[in-house]
Protein backbone atom coordinates (compact mmCIF):
# COMPACT_ATOMS: atom_id res chain seq x y z
CA UNK A 1 0.00 0.00 0.00
CA UNK A 2 1.20 3.46 -0.74
CA UNK A 3 -0.33 6.83 -0.01
CA UNK A 4 -0.10 9.70 -2.50
CA UNK A 5 -2.11 12.90 -2.80
CA UNK A 6 -5.03 11.89 -0.59
CA UNK A 7 -5.75 8.74 -2.58
CA UNK A 8 -4.88 5.18 -1.65
CA UNK A 9 -3.26 3.07 -4.35
CA UNK A 10 -3.32 -0.69 -3.95
CA UNK A 11 -0.79 -2.62 -6.01
CA UNK A 12 -2.16 -5.94 -7.25
CA UNK A 13 -0.49 -8.07 -9.92
CA UNK A 14 0.81 -5.28 -12.20
CA UNK A 15 -2.46 -3.32 -11.79
CA UNK A 16 -2.93 -0.23 -9.71
CA UNK A 17 -6.28 0.32 -8.12
CA UNK A 18 -7.31 3.86 -7.14
CA UNK A 19 -9.52 4.20 -4.09
CA UNK A 20 -10.71 7.72 -3.25
CA UNK A 21 -11.25 8.89 0.29
CA UNK A 22 -14.10 11.14 1.37
CA UNK A 23 -11.37 13.63 2.13
CA UNK A 24 -10.71 14.11 -1.60
CA UNK A 25 -14.17 15.55 -2.08
CA UNK A 26 -13.64 18.06 0.71
CA UNK A 27 -10.27 19.02 -0.75
CA UNK A 28 -11.96 19.55 -4.12
CA UNK A 29 -14.52 21.77 -2.42
CA UNK A 30 -11.79 23.70 -0.64
CA UNK A 31 -9.90 24.07 -3.91
CA UNK A 32 -13.03 25.37 -5.67
CA UNK A 33 -13.72 27.81 -2.85
CA UNK A 34 -10.15 29.10 -2.94
CA UNK A 35 -10.28 29.62 -6.71
CA UNK A 36 -13.54 31.57 -6.29
CA UNK A 37 -12.01 33.73 -3.56
CA UNK A 38 -8.94 34.39 -5.72
CA UNK A 39 -11.15 35.42 -8.65
CA UNK A 40 -13.19 37.74 -6.42
CA UNK A 41 -10.03 39.37 -5.06
CA UNK A 42 -8.61 39.73 -8.57
CA UNK A 43 -11.80 41.45 -9.76
CA UNK A 44 -11.80 43.74 -6.72
CA UNK A 45 -8.19 44.77 -7.35
CA UNK A 46 -8.96 45.41 -11.04
CA UNK A 47 -11.93 47.62 -10.13
CA UNK A 48 -9.83 49.63 -7.66
CA UNK A 49 -7.07 49.99 -10.26
CA UNK A 50 -9.53 51.27 -12.86
CA UNK A 51 -10.98 53.78 -10.38
CA UNK A 52 -7.49 55.04 -9.51
CA UNK A 53 -6.58 55.38 -13.20
CA UNK A 54 -9.84 57.19 -13.91
CA UNK A 55 -9.20 59.53 -10.97
CA UNK A 56 -5.68 60.29 -12.19
CA UNK A 57 -6.95 61.02 -15.70
CA UNK A 58 -9.61 63.35 -14.29
CA UNK A 59 -7.00 65.24 -12.25
CA UNK A 60 -4.77 65.65 -15.32
CA UNK A 61 -7.68 66.87 -17.43
CA UNK A 62 -8.80 69.29 -14.74
CA UNK A 63 -5.26 70.60 -14.24
CA UNK A 64 -4.83 71.20 -17.96
CA UNK A 65 -8.26 72.79 -18.27
CA UNK A 66 -9.46 70.25 -20.83
CA UNK A 67 -12.81 69.76 -19.11
CA UNK A 68 -14.95 71.99 -16.95
CA UNK A 69 -17.31 70.47 -14.45
CA UNK A 70 -20.45 72.19 -13.22
CA UNK A 71 -19.01 72.60 -9.73
CA UNK A 72 -15.96 74.45 -11.02
CA UNK A 73 -18.05 76.71 -13.24
CA UNK A 74 -20.38 77.49 -10.35
CA UNK A 75 -17.41 78.69 -8.32
CA UNK A 76 -16.17 80.83 -11.21
CA UNK A 77 -19.53 82.50 -11.90
CA UNK A 78 -20.09 85.77 -10.09
CA UNK A 79 -23.25 86.80 -8.29
CA UNK A 80 -22.51 90.47 -9.10
CA UNK A 81 -22.85 89.82 -12.82
CA UNK A 82 -26.50 88.73 -12.50
CA UNK A 83 -28.78 90.48 -14.97
CA UNK A 84 -32.40 89.57 -15.64
CA UNK A 85 -32.17 86.28 -13.74
CA UNK A 86 -29.18 84.90 -15.67
CA UNK A 87 -25.66 84.25 -14.41
CA UNK A 88 -22.82 85.97 -16.18
CA UNK A 89 -19.34 84.54 -16.14
CA UNK A 90 -16.50 86.73 -14.88
CA UNK A 91 -13.43 87.47 -16.94
CA UNK A 92 -11.71 85.00 -14.63
CA UNK A 93 -13.99 82.30 -16.00
CA UNK A 94 -12.00 82.12 -19.21
CA UNK A 95 -8.77 81.37 -17.35
CA UNK A 96 -9.57 79.44 -14.17
CA UNK A 97 -6.96 79.11 -11.46
CA UNK A 98 -5.40 75.68 -11.95
CA UNK A 99 -3.84 75.61 -8.47
CA UNK A 100 -7.20 76.06 -6.75
CA UNK A 101 -8.79 73.53 -9.05
CA UNK A 102 -6.06 70.96 -8.33
CA UNK A 103 -6.46 71.57 -4.59
CA UNK A 104 -10.23 71.08 -4.83
CA UNK A 105 -9.92 67.87 -6.82
CA UNK A 106 -7.35 66.41 -4.43
CA UNK A 107 -9.55 67.35 -1.47
CA UNK A 108 -12.51 65.56 -3.05
CA UNK A 109 -10.40 62.45 -3.60
CA UNK A 110 -9.24 62.46 0.02
CA UNK A 111 -12.85 62.70 1.18
CA UNK A 112 -13.77 59.69 -0.97
CA UNK A 113 -10.84 57.63 0.33
CA UNK A 114 -11.19 58.59 3.99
Amino acid sequence: WSHSGGALIAHQKKKAKLVLFKMDYTWKDVNNDLTLIIQMLRNLVRRQWKEEERGEKMIKKLENGDIFTRRILNKIWSQKGKKKGGLWVNGKGTKPNSKKRKKNVLGQQEKKEG
